[in-house]
């Protein structure tokens, strides 16, 4: 292999849609369809509101889940979109709303079930790793984040919190020769266990 060959080989592995993918696929899979499993895995809150004599037990089911862009709310209550440079700039955290469709529901033990009221809820932020599917400069060209004071060579692939860049550090460790799987009924597939 002679040098122009090294040259090619360490242009492609630390070009920017190679350098940060493994982050962004890990990311947007945990947005996809993680974020819905672990909400899945819990299904319903039971309460203490039906406790006493006399009253019907209430619950509160849990639907699906959803992320939007990340946005800033600002002084005078309105919400913007938040861009990486803007969360640096500000000191604040890149981050975006997490909304769940959740349903009240009423009775089970003696009396019928029915939902006495049901609606989407924000119930909390979420940071987001620049560059993924829900980053809002994801799709964007040179010229448009060079307009918006982006780098437009920056990889990606971390998380702005409280305006510094924070990155999650994958480790790799040694195991035994065995392969270890689970099966999950609940979705019918096999899941490799680590």
């Amino acid at each position: 292999m002679n040098r122009e060959d090294r040259r090619a080989i360490s242009r492609e592995y630390f070009s920017r849609e190679r350098l940060a993918e493994h982050h962004f696929r890990s990311f947007n899979n945990f947005l996809d369809r993680g974020m819905q499993r672990v909400v899945d895995e819990k299904e319903s809150i039971e309460t203490d509101i039906g406790d006493k004599e006399g009253q019907e037990p209430v619950r509160v089911d849990l639907g699906n889940v959803r992320i939007v862009t990340p946005r800033v709310r600002e002084a005078d209550g309105s919400e913007e979109l938040l861009y990486p440079q803007e969360a640096r700039l500000r000191n604040i955290t890149y981050s975006a709303p997490v909304f769940m469709e959740m349903s009240i529901v009423r009775g089970g033990e003696e009396e019928e079930e029915h939902v006495v009221d049901q609606a989407e809820t924000k119930v909390g932020r979420m940071p987001v790793m620049v560059g993924s599917n829900k980053c809002n400069i994801a799709d964007f060209s040179r010229e448009e984040l060079i307009e918006i004071g982006e780098d437009p060579a920056d990889p990606g692939g971390y998380f702005i919190v409280n305006g510094s860049e924070r990155v999650l550090m994958t480790s790799e460790d040694l195991a035994p020769n065995k392969i270890l799987a689970e099966y999950d009924t609940k979705y019918g597939d096999e899941i490799p266990r680590r």
